[in-house]
């Protein structure tokens, strides 16, 4: 398990937070100047573990329920950002995924 670190004020240690004009955050999950750590974000389970509370602190900001069964299913089936990338191609928000 790694050390929780706590919340830190975004003026102190994020310049690129405080620069942004929407809502922002910075999520560090370890430091590979840290081997114990570094061992784990080599582990393609953890980075998973990782990016699910990601996604689940942003839904939950959002105000977004998360699909547990959904995601699983996208997992296998496709890469669940995909259907997403490809409605920002239509709408010409981007050239490219």
């Amino acid at each position: 398990m790694l050390r929780d670190r706590g919340l830190k004020d975004a003026k102190v240690v994020a310049g690129i937070v405080v620069k942004t004009v929407c809502p922002a955050v910075l999520v560090e999950h370890g430091f590979y100047t840290n081997r114990e750590e570094l061992v784990k974000l080599k582990e393609d389970a953890f980075r998973e573990k990782c990016s699910d509370a990601d996604a689940k602190g942003i839904l939950q900001y959002l105000g977004i329920s998360w699909n547990e069964e959904e995601t699983k299913m996208e997992k296998k089936e496709t890469h669940w950002a995909e259907k997403y990338l490809d409605n920002l191609e239509e709408k010409g928000t981007i050239d490219t995924p």
